[in-house]
């Protein structure tokens, strides 16, 4: 298979990994919403966000070293750098991810108590730190899975740990529930805990068969200084920058009920809110980024190659391609998702609120969309310092925004804040893309012609079905109406001619 067909065709199975995922994911939200009420949502959520900054600090830029390093050696052809760098790294990953468990554990009582507000948050957050080590370790592994570009088997790992997770949370809920939400709580993100294990041994051994298979080499061993020095000039920065962020991320989410408590919800209905659109709507605006996401991973390892050999010419047609596929999907999934925000509230969640946060946050699926495509350019071309910074500033808005904004006007002074930050972010990525490289933006081709095809589509469906197909149901509608955009896609990005190779 040559590197084209591999570079598709991991990319197709990342994405239907992801999919497949998000969908079940998405179901089981809705699942356990229905059971347990939007303030279980709410309290799930908010654990989650402090357990969001202990995994970064567990993984502390491990993925992205193992990338860069693993591509790089295997660019150059020298297998044993690679394995070499593995150990490194591996090293690496075992020690933050033990360090961060052992100090989350230990201050689950405070952090519960006097950050959250919530002493119903304590179990889970000490359940939670003992999933941190396999979980930095799997980082290191599925870094490796993206470089050597076998994602199948990444993808294999993540589909057990889905599969164990539901499985564990279900059956806990069918147990625990009955006993308060404290203990729904804890059987969601106990049956989390316990599939990360699974999904850790599963991919390690793996690695040690990948490794065995396609690293094996023989000869004169040599010596490779410099290897740690290396790692650490990716990881340390991305590392720093990334505590920084999450530590943001998570004093934002920390504020949001707060805030909505001195805008005079109590305690649940604040939670409630919380867990409506953070639990529900934004999951589902994300969910079709599951295919450009999936992709993007594939881009680090591909402009890294590039990069390290200076062959600019390669990395421009990437991005630009990179920008033109991002746009013209995102664009379509943004105007399905607002023509039919109530219906897909309704369907899934059974939750009017629901569709109203999808109608609010669907103009933002491009930005969000490309900002992440930009991301992993910036990353592979060794800016990921650059990138950090920006995530920095974002998330510095977002806790200022959210601190002033919330007491005021409620959960609305959220969704502003989202708006103003996702704009802010993607206006300086695409400033630094544009002045590392000959990139250039071209608004009408990826921009207005995406948009007017997508909207018209969307506008014939529903005419279609309300004056023609009057006795279809509101899922046929919009499965019809998927259809005819994606259709509209593939016009946008590959319109008069075949696909050229991302390799050329």
């Amino acid at each position: 298979m040559n590197n084209t067909k591999k570079f598709f065709f991991n990319g197709m199975v990342a994405v239907s990994m992801t999919l497949l995922m998000r969908a079940v994911g998405m179901a089981l939200n809705a699942y356990i919403s229905s059971r347990l009420g939007a303030a279980a949502m709410g309290l799930i959520t908010l654990v989650m966000s402090v357990y969001g900054f202990a995994v970064t600090f567990a993984s502390s830029g491990i993925n992205l070293a193992v990338t860069r390093m693993v591509a790089e050696a295997i660019g150059v052809n020298d297998r044993e750098k690679a394995i070499k760098s593995m150990r490194l790294c591996l090293a690496y990953a075992a020690f933050f991810g033990l360090l961060a468990s052992v100090i989350l554990f230990f201050s689950s009582n405070y952090i519960g108590k006097n950050w959250l507000g919530d002493e119903r948050t304590v179990t889970s957050l000490k359940f939670l730190a003992l999933s941190l080590t396999p979980i930095a370790i799997s980082s290191a592994l599925s870094g490796y899975f993206t470089a050597v570009r076998r994602v199948t088997k990444s993808a294999l790992a993540s589909v057990f740990e889905q599969a164990v997770k539901i499985f564990l949370t279900i059956y806990g809920l069918m147990i625990f529930a009955p006993r308060g939400i404290e203990y729904a709580c804890l059987s969601v993100v106990g049956g989390a805990s316990l599939a990360e294990f699974g999904s850790f041994f599963l991919s390690f051994c793996m690695y040690l068969y990948d490794r065995h298979r396609h690293l094996h080499f023989k000869g004169k061993k040599r010596k490779h200084t410099g290897l740690a020095k290396y790692m650490f000039s990716i990881t340390l920065p991305v590392a720093f920058s990334s505590y920084f962020r999450s530590a943001l991320v998570t004093i934002e989410h920390m504020l949001i009920p707060r805030g909505l408590r001195k805008n005079g919800a109590d305690a649940d209905r604040a939670l409630a809110a919380y867990g409506t659109l953070h639990g529900m709507a934004l999951p589902l605006v994300l969910f079709p980024g599951a295919i450009p996401f999936s992709f993007a991973s594939l881009i680090i390892p591909e402009v890294a190659e590039r990069h390290a050999t200076g062959n600019n010419g390669s990395i421009q047609r990437v991005i630009e391609k990179v920008f033109r596929v991002t746009l013209s999907f995102s664009i379509g999934a943004a105007v399905v998702m607002f023509t039919f925000s109530d219906e897909l509230g309704r369907l899934i969640y059974s939750s009017e609120e629901a569709g109203l946060y999808i109608r609010f946050l669907s103009p933002l699926v491009p930005v969000m969309y490309l900002d992440n495509a930009v991301d992993a350019v910036l990353k592979g071309m060794g800016e990921q310092l650059a990138s950090m910074k920006i995530n920095i500033a974002d998330a510095a808005l977002c806790v200022i925004l959210v601190y002033f904004l919330t007491p005021v006007i409620g959960l609305y002074g959220y969704v502003i804040t989202i708006f103003v930050s996702e704009l802010m972010n993607i206006v300086l990525s695409i400033r630094k893309l544009s002045k590392i490289s000959d990139f250039s933006v071209k608004p009408i081709e990826w921009v207005l012609i995406p948009f007017l095809i997508s909207f018209s589509l969307c506008y014939f469906s529903s005419a279609l079905f309300s004056h023609v197909f009057t006795f279809s149901t509101s899922v046929a509608e919009i499965i019809f109406t998927v259809i005819l955009v994606t259709g509209g896609f593939w016009l946008c990005t590959f319109r008069t001619r075949k696909v050229k190779s991302i390799k050329q």
